[in-house]
């Protein structure tokens, strides 16, 4: 379920960001990416992981599996020199970081949660 939800919101962040933009450049410097594609899927990283922190690892998978299964049909393909191939080592490294940015804050929010729910009982 968890999995799922990355994958969604991987797939959500995804589309405007990436899918939706030109496939080939009419000129020189055309068609630059959003620069929001980035801070968008860490904030979801943290987000995710503080509320599904003992599923941490489904988060992190989930979030960078739609992008990767997207990206070969859907990568804007500019110029047409064959750099846009160097988004699957470009989201692997993605996916590296926010497996590690999951596992802090999930670490983080159940050390926090195991703080607070006791002085509530």
């Amino acid at each position: 379920m968890v999995f799922a939800l990355g994958a969604a919101v991987g797939a959500a962040i995804w589309i405007p960001a990436e899918a939706l933009q030109p496939r080939h450049a009419t000129g020189p410097h055309q068609g630059g990416q959003p620069l929001w594609y980035f801070p968008a899927m860490v904030g979801a990283a943290t987000v995710l992981a503080a509320i599904c922190a003992s599923e941490w690892r489904m988060v992190a998978a989930g979030l960078i599996a739609a992008p990767l299964v997207l990206a070969g049909p859907t990568t804007p393909r500019g110029d047409n020199d064959g750099l846009w191939l160097f988004i699957f080592p470009l989201l692997v490294v993605l996916g590296v970081g926010l497996y590690a940015l999951c596992a802090v804050i999930a670490h983080l929010s159940l050390r926090i949660r195991d703080r607070i729910v006791p002085r509530l009982k």
